[in-house]
């Protein structure tokens, strides 16, 4: 926790404080209880509902039909409850692991059932007791049970309450009653609190409690205000010097914040704060930073920050009373440039004038106004307990009463740093160095007419900067140049000269190497790169813009943008930043120590660490509140943790994570860092983002984890959570599992395809074995037999008829090998060049034999031709005709092939002799005619009468 230092008298005030309006939130602008989870979020009851704050986001959910929440309770098992009008219940996360609210009272009342308004609530023994106004409800969450126990009959109603023990203390008409055991009992001597409400109570130590109450017979807003302690037993005043304050503006709610502090929300006059005596510290109102004076309640979080529920929204106050904050509400309304510390008194210089700080009443504060001093202010001093003003219109002496004496007629420009025992003050001004003694002014001659700024005297010699990068020395004769040693091309700017034990420095701004901390160097009487500090981040080669040495063993920097205290310890030189990370939240332009710390000016603003040895040790939780597919789709809603393992499928493989500092000090200052485990090699940098975009994640397991530092840098506990995207459908186990069936499938096809591609090759092979073997093996035969016959003796008479018979043979051999071969020949295989052959044919063997014929041949038919098809197909045609030409003796020959409807068409027909079809059936030709249509598929048929000619008809579907 933060360590807080007791107030003191100098430099009172407030620390920073920060409002959330209603436009914020975003809801209704009344708010009344506060309370935080295990989390670290934080709750508000609203008119409206609970709000919620992670830090980040702030969202709104509804209790029941009338939505405002009027109490909420952390168990010690860290649940959280919520009770509104008519309705009380549990905040759990819902499916997606979103804040929800669950009501519990709809399981124990009907729908036409009054519900009682419940107020507190407290734990006993793991049961919850609400109370309310017409009695205790004792809520059993293990039982799942809720029972009512009524007061008794004569008690008209039930005020606020507080737990001792195991006993609710319960306000009434008729004065405080005990709850115990499941019974009431008049507490002795509270009988007074018949016309007293009790509006709060709260633990002072083990035994005494710190009662509220006020007179309900006047308004609420103008009721008297009353204090009481309270031992469990007996009650008697608590007089503190607030309670003329507290009775003008009716007290209403109080905390204890710490040990030995106290504080009191009042209806119409902000926060009270007293100590444990009953001394008054200070008031917070609208006069010193607060929104709105009229205050529902307060709530103290772990890192100490008083939270104050108003009328008109939420504010947030730091009670980190080391650092005192004074802002434009302070008096404090432009730039401070020059601050002078006089003791107890604090003069601030800024554009607009002198202010000087002026204790507040009622309020107890230090407050700023402006010194009615009208002339020209440059800057301000103080020297052996006077305070100095000068300017264009010279030197005057400024007394505590507002009294001024000029002592020095012309204008000044600047005053000469002096150390620990210098016995004159020195002011420059253009050729001028005036000096000051104490009783005496001397004027003399300076040795140049630059005009002077930042001036400090270093071992009896005065040295002064001009312009922005010269500086001079007063020697024994004249004024003397000192040179610096830098980069002279480049940018070089010096902002501050000043002593650091017992060395001259100056600090510098500039480009490259320039920036940073330079050193005189006696021996050498020149300024070079100093190696103090030198290896911290914030100095090394970094602006210095300022510097000043409070005592001997601490020194403040404003240096790379950050307020840096460096102390001397063990020898050595240690720079710290981060407690001071809120003072130096806007740009700081002028410093100044005092009697009790350091103060420090900036824009509108002015802050006082009283105790620069404060430091934060609270924990606070870095919390991962939501996952989002393709940055829109919710998969984790951050409450709680996940229901089950996150199991993703590799579409929503673009996430978006949010996250949030559970340290509400500053939380737009929060930075955080963040790693993928198994995407990501390192964390990655610092930065204030409150989400992570990644995308194009590959399957496979991670783990997301994000940590923070709060404006201390302190760094917050690490949150991560685990979560699986699955593969893409086509690299899945299954979807491999079919790529081997596909392959196998693919390697199966192709071996069918191959197995029958040769089977079809051997089926082709076969047929023209057979063809050969059909048509051509018997007439090679006849040749053998008539061969021999020539050459046998037994054969008489003239055997050249054998000869003649052996080449009409192999002419018929030959035609047959032809027609085999061009069947097969794949040139071949389009319609027109087989209906080509067909016309050929059959013209040039009817007019060979002199017969007349008709020849209606379709010109083409659609399609490829196949191999098989062609050959039989051919075959037929050319046995048909040849048939008709050598044995029917036929005058006139008619041959039609047409196509029609998918179907081919063959006619041969003659008006010969014809046949008697039964008898000539059994002839080979006619058989392989039949056979050859069988093998395409084809239907034929033979019309045949001795006398009438012969017709086929072959029908094929193609």
């Amino acid at each position: 926790m933060t360590i807080i230092k007791s107030l003191s008298l100098f430099g009172q005030g407030f620390s920073f404080h920060t409002y959330y309006p209603p436009e914020v939130y975003g809801e209704h602008p009344q708010n009344w209880v506060a309370e935080k989870d295990t989390n670290g979020f934080i709750y508000f009851g609203n008119g409206d509902g609970f709000l919620s704050f992670n830090g980040v986001d702030w969202e709104l959910r509804h209790i029941g039909e009338t939505g405002r929440a009027q109490s909420l309770f952390k168990t010690k098992n860290g649940q959280m409850f919520v009770n509104g009008h008519s309705d009380f219940g549990v905040i759990a996360p819902d499916s997606m692991r979103r804040i929800n609210y669950q009501s519990l009272s709809e399981q124990f009342y009907s729908p036409n059932e009054p519900q009682p308004y419940i107020w507190e609530v407290y734990e006993v023994e793991g049961r919850l007791y609400n109370r309310h106004s017409r009695g205790i409800a004792i809520y059993d969450p293990v039982q799942h049970t809720l029972k009512d126990y009524p007061p008794p009959v004569d008690i008209d109603y039930l005020s606020n309450s507080l737990q001792i023990g195991d006993t609710i203390i319960v306000d009434s008409n008729l004065g405080l009653f005990a709850f115990h055991d499941s019974s009431y009992s008049k507490i002795e001597g509270s009988d007074f609190f018949a016309t007293q409400r009790l509006q709060f109570a709260t633990q002072l130590d083990e035994k005494k409690y710190l009662l509220g109450s006020t007179n309900d017979e006047r308004p609420y807003i103008f009721r008297e205000s009353f204090l009481h302690i309270f031992d469990g037993e007996n009650i008697k005043p608590f007089v503190s010097e607030a309670d003329e304050y507290l009775d003008q503006h009716s007290l209403f709610r109080g905390i204890r914040i710490n040990e030995e502090q106290i504080a009191i929300a009042t209806l119409t006059g902000g926060v009270v704060f007293i100590n444990t005596e009953g001394k008054l510290l200070k008031i917070f109102t609208e006069r010193t930073g607060l929104h709105a004076n009229e205050v529902y309640n307060l709530y103290v979080d772990q890192e100490n920050i008083l939270w104050l529920m108003l009328s008109e929204g939420i504010q947030k106050l730091d009670l980190n009373e080391s650092v005192m904050n004074y802002p434009e509400s302070s008096g404090i309304e432009d730039v401070v440039w020059d601050i002078t510390v006089n003791e107890k008194d604090v003069y601030v210089q800024t554009l607009d004038g002198l202010y000087m700080n002026i204790p507040l009443r009622p309020e107890n504060i230090d407050h700023f106004e402006k010194v009615d001093f009208k002339k020209n202010i440059q800057g301000s001093v103080t020297w052996n307990g006077m305070m100095y003003v000068y300017g264009y219109d010279g030197i005057f002496t400024l007394q505590k009463n507002g009294h001024v004496t000029q002592i020095y007629n012309a204008p000044i420009s600047t005053v000469a740093e002096t150390n620990s025992g210098e016995r004159n003050l020195t002011f420059l001004a253009p050729g001028k160095k005036i000096t000051l003694d104490g009783k005496n002014i001397s004027v003399e001659t300076l040795g140049t007419d630059d005009r002077p700024g930042n001036s400090v005297w270093f071992q009896d010699k005065l040295f002064f900067v001009t312009g922005s990068s010269r500086i001079y020395k007063t020697g024994e004769l004249e004024v003397e140049p000192v040179p610096i040693r830098y980069d002279t091309t480049q940018h070089f700017r010096i902002n501050r000269i000043g002593v650091i034990n017992n060395g001259l420095f100056i600090g510098v701004e500039g480009s490259g190497e320039n920036s940073g901390l330079y050193e005189y160097d006696i021996s050498q009487a020149i300024f070079t790169k100093s190696d103090f500090l030198r290896n911290h981040p914030d100095f090394n080669d970094k602006q210095i813009f300022n510097f000043l040495q409070c005592s001997d063993s601490e020194t403040w920097f404003i240096a790379n943008m950050q307020l840096i205290k460096v102390i001397h310890e063990s020898g050595e030189w240690i720079a710290q930043n981060s407690p001071y990370q809120l003072a130096g939240k806007k740009p700081i332009y002028s410093m100044a120590c005092g009697m009790e710390g350091v103060w420090l000016g900036g824009t509108k603003t002015l802050t006082h660490i009283s105790n620069s040895d404060w430091n934060y040790k609270t924990d606070f939780k870095t919390n991962i509140t939501g996952i989002f597919a393709r940055n829109d789709s919710l998969i984790y809603g951050g409450f709680g943790e996940p229901l089950k393992h996150i199991v993703l499928p590799y579409t929503d493989n673009e996430l978006r994570f949010t996250y949030a500092a559970a340290s509400f000090i500053d939380p737009e200052r929060n930075n955080y860092q963040v790693k993928l485990e198994g995407f990501d090699n390192n964390w990655s940098e610092w930065n204030a983002e409150t989400q992570k975009d990644y995308t194009n994640i590959p399957e496979g397991s991670y783990t997301f984890k994000v940590r923070s530092k709060n404006v201390y840098e302190v760094a917050g506990i690490t949150d991560s959570i685990s979560f699986t995207i699955l593969p893409p459908w086509y690299r899945t186990w299954w979807a491999y599992l079919l790529y081997t069936i596909t392959i196998a499938g693919i390697f199966y096809v192709a071996y069918i395809i191959r197995v029958n591609q040769i089977l079809k090759v051997y089926r082709i092979r076969n047929s023209i074995a057979s063809d050969l073997h059909d048509e051509v093996s018997a007439t090679l035969s006849s040749i053998s037999y008539f061969a021999q016959a020539i050459k046998s003796d037994s054969i008489k008479g003239d055997k050249n008829r054998f000869v003649t018979l052996i080449s009409d043979s192999a002419g018929d051999a030959k035609e047959k090998i032809s027609d085999i071969v061009w069947a097969i020949n794949p040139e071949h295989d389009d319609w027109p060049s087989f209906l080509s052959k067909c016309r050929r044919f059959a013209s040039d063997l009817l007019e060979s034999k002199d017969m007349k014929y008709s020849l209606k041949i379709v010109e083409n038919v659609p399609g490829t031709l196949d191999m098989r098809l062609r050959q039989h197909l051919w075959l037929i045609y050319k046995e048909m005709v040849t048939n008709a030409v050598r044995h029917s003796q036929a005058k006139q020959l008619d041959v039609i092939m047409s196509y029609k409807h998918g179907t081919l068409k063959l006619v041969v027909q003659d008006d010969g002799k014809g046949m008697d079809i039964d008898k000539v059936k059994k002839g080979n030709g006619l058989v392989n005619i039949h056979q050859r249509a069988d093998q395409v598929n084809g239907n034929i048929s033979l019309t045949s009468d001795i006398g009438f000619g012969t017709r086929w008809v072959l029908k094929i579907s193609l």
